[in-house]
């Protein structure tokens, strides 16, 4: 039987008593027991000796105990007075603890988890030992908030005489639960035991290493980046820049692409991609082509194409762009009309399996190419990484002065940069290097908890020869406002911006 029924068997209380008190108990979260007793249904003399009979539970008459004075400041005064719980002595690694109500076993738990110590309960009175924790604890947070509290305060003498009144009233008050104390020793300490966080981060790392890596195994130095070259004059002048976005099935950013373009101030057009028969396919390239012939910048942006087919992303878009009229169109808008091409995420990927980066025109594949593939982690990774400007050869960053630093989200399974060391060094010299994954400091790193895909020296975007084709990983395009606010950095890249005044 539980203590309700016990209660009742024993003719303690009426049914109908449980009735009445289970409407105080759901208002106060109180145990039945003790809202039987709140609403005088039953004496706390006799619940509590039915207590100690039935579930052996020893009574004690704690105002004439002896109190340990160091077990006393085991547990904070806070939760002393919230839980009603009066340590009394400590003996084989057991807390001796006067309580009237020994079924709160979360109190128990918040004792333990402070003191490493098993808990014994002995019964006691509430106003019993309420009065003995205010002899030995003295003035409680409770007795702030009752204070604080009060309707009919009245205010005699000078302000600041009576905050002084109050503060010394309130020296012993607990407002608040001590945690523990900072060390310079970066290390937690149990009792006699200590253990170095870097020990317990090496072993919590290294457990799933081989299945679920998490350290990049090239430690290699980033690239050195030379300055970049002069920038390609621009040859047109218009007010207002149009911008072709294509949405392919899959992608997720066009929308937050279009907006991004709005704002800096270019006519956006998002262009959805059909695919559902052959005969759509074909028109779509048709008239995907006659929209980039009339727009001054093409821009892919992020998502997932066909959801990144087997062995590999972005293949869809590739195919669709060697398609010969939109090849014509690409050619037409860089090499004749001077116009820009960006792309994110897997914007980028498809620009780089392309060829328009870093070359700067569609070719066909090339062993020697650089490429995006799987993070060196082997899993997706979303999360806000620093970048640094490296070269501002691009008009994309014409905004941007090198040695700048944005904050940007990545959301990727393949945007690790991989490329031979002569391709990095003539990216490097050319002022092909765009921006790079950097630490704290703003320096480019191979450390993971900063490039988290592993990408080879450091790098999270590339530019054409020219700079007017521009890819990255990096979502320039999630940003707003009220975004990422707990994650201090500087979002505005401004690359958008950039794009537009080229034309202006």
């Amino acid at each position: 039987m539980n203590l309700a029924q016990i209660l009742i068997h024993k003719g303690l209380v009426k049914p109908e008593d449980l009735d009445e008190a289970a409407e105080l108990r759901k208002l106060e979260n109180l145990r039945l027991e003790v809202a039987l007793v709140r609403l005088g249904l039953l004496k706390e003399d006799m619940l509590l000796k039915i207590i100690s009979e039935e579930f052996h539970i020893p009574r004690v008459d704690v105002t004439s105990a002896e109190v340990d004075a160091e077990v006393i400041r085991l547990l904070p005064r806070k939760l002393v007075y919230r839980k009603n719980l009066l340590p009394l002595s400590r003996e084989n690694g057991k807390l001796r603890i006067a309580t009237n109500d020994p079924f709160d076993l979360y109190a128990f738990d918040e004792v333990r988890l402070l003191t490493g110590l098993e808990v014994a309960p002995v019964l006691a009175g509430e106003e019993d030992i309420r009065k003995v924790i205010r002899a030995h604890y003295g003035v409680g947070g409770d007795t702030i908030d009752e204070m604080m509290s009060t309707d009919d305060l009245s205010v005699v003498g000078d302000a600041s005489e009576q905050a002084e009144n109050i503060l010394e009233m309130a020296q012993d008050a607990e407002v608040g639960t001590l945690l523990g104390y900072t060390q310079e020793t970066p290390a937690i300490t149990w009792q006699d035991e200590q253990v170095l966080l870097d020990e317990l981060l090496l072993a919590y790392d290294s457990k799933l290493e081989g299945v679920y890596p998490v350290g990049a195994a090239d430690k290699g130095k980033p690239a050195p980046i030379a300055q970049p070259q002069k920038r390609t004059a621009k040859g047109v002048h218009i007010a207002k820049p149009r911008v072709i976005i294509p949405a392919f099935p899959g992608t997720n950013s066009e929308v937050d692409s279009a907006r991004a373009f709005l704002k800096a101030g270019a006519d956006a057009q998002v262009f959805l991609i059909r695919n559902l028969t052959g005969d759509a396919v074909a028109q779509s390239i048709r008239e995907l082509a006659d929209a980039i012939t009339a727009a001054q910048m093409l821009f892919i942006p992020g998502g997932f194409s066909g959801g990144d087919e087997p062995d590999g992303s972005g293949k869809f878009i590739t195919a669709f762009f060697r398609s010969p009229a939109i090849l014509d169109a690409v050619s037409e808008l860089l090499n004749v009309r001077d116009g820009l091409i960006g792309g994110v995420c897997n914007g980028f990927q498809a620009l780089i399996k392309l060829g328009l980066l870093p070359y700067g025109e569609i070719r066909e594949p090339d062993p020697g190419a650089p490429t995006l593939t799987f993070n060196r982690i082997g899993r997706h990774q979303s999360r806000i990484v620093r970048t640094r400007v490296a070269s501002n050869l691009s008009p994309w960053l014409m905004r941007a002065k090198v040695g700048d630093i944005h904050s940007a989200p990545i959301s990727h399974g393949e945007g690790r940069f991989i490329a031979s060391e002569p391709m990095i060094r003539m990216l490097a010299d050319g002022g092909q290097i765009a921006t790079q994954y950097v630490d704290d400091n703003g320096a480019p790193t191979m450390d993971i908890d900063f490039n988290p895909s592993g990408s080879t020296a450091a790098i999270e975007g590339i530019t054409s020869p020219d700079g007017r084709v521009f890819g990255r990983m990096a979502h320039s395009e999630r940003v707003g406002k009220f975004l990422y606010k707990n994650v201090p950095g500087d979002y505005e890249s401004r690359i958008f911006r950039g794009a537009v005044d080229y034309f202006q």
